[in-house]
């Protein structure tokens, strides 16, 4: 087998939460039960990996999976499945058959696009914020792609819906069968290695020798995307953390001059 190993990485929610637009994100993905897995950090055997691919079953209703780890027959159900990722359930919707069955219409996509720009749906080009960092850690998690990462294809576009408006899917049934799908698509690379090294270490043990490190990504705010207001910190306690501005240049010689000349007036008329 010789495809290529698509770049799979791991997130910090605390390195996320600094960025003050992305501070809501950490709530959308425990919602639907994937934020744990999403931190999971994991370097991995290539040769494991490619022997994984090689062998591995997938039941038909997605219940369990079998492969061979050396010469170690290996299997795993759903609910280990779960547990070795940190998956919070174990129940939602199959997005495969709904990106079947129940396609998202282009006048239901533009709610993710900015008002007022051009774009072209389907594209990453014109997202709001939210919509863009969560398709951008998807693609480097649960969902990794190699090629272009200016389009949202597939069974993409409802994993990032469903994070949005809080609709818990079957993270379990849609890695089954994006794992399903890589072994008979030969035009596909080589995805899930941390999470898949994750379950032979289970089975089969550590394997410490020859590990291709799983790196950390730190999403950015994206070029022009709308700030989020900053408050001013207090200087004594007590106070409000949105307190007003400071004055504007030259506010506080207006004050001396107004003072002065009341002073004037009392004095001298």
């Amino acid at each position: 087998m010789g495809k290529a190993f698509a770049d799979h990485k791991w997130i910090s929610w605390r390195d996320i939460n600094e960025t003050p637009e992305f501070q809501s994100l950490h709530d959308l993905f425990k919602i639907v039960g994937i934020d744990r897995i999403m931190t999971l950090k994991q370097d991995y055997n290539e040769d494991l990996i490619r022997q994984f691919y090689d062998t591995v079953w997938v039941a038909g209703d997605f219940s369990e999976m079998k492969w061979m780890s050396d010469t170690l027959q290996c299997s795993i159900s759903r609910r280990q499945f779960r547990r070795l990722l940190n998956i919070r359930f174990d129940f939602g919707d199959d997005l495969h058959e709904e990106h079947t069955h129940n396609p998202l219409s282009i006048d239901y996509l533009s709610q993710f696009y900015e008002d007022g720009v051009r774009y072209t749906h389907g594209k990453v080009a014109g997202l709001r914020t939210i919509p863009s960092v969560v398709n951008r850690i998807v693609r480097a998690t649960i969902l990794p792609r190699l090629g272009n990462n200016d389009d949202i294809r597939g069974v993409a576009w409802h994993v990032i819906d469903a994070i949005i408006q809080g609709h818990q899917f079957d993270i379990v049934s849609l890695m089954m069968q994006e794992i399903a799908i890589f072994k008979r698509t030969f035009t596909q690379g080589i995805y899930y290695a941390p999470y898949i090294m994750r379950l032979i270490q289970d089975k089969f043990g550590a394997a410490g020798q020859n590990l291709k490190k799983h790196k950390q990504y730190k999403p950015c705010l994206q070029p022009g995307a709308p700030r989020a207001p900053r408050t001013v910190p207090s200087s004594h306690p007590g106070a409000s953390s949105s307190s007003a501005p400071p004055p504007p240049h030259g506010y506080c010689h207006i004050l001396i001059f107004v003072s002065g000349f009341i002073n004037y007036l009392i004095n001298y008329l």
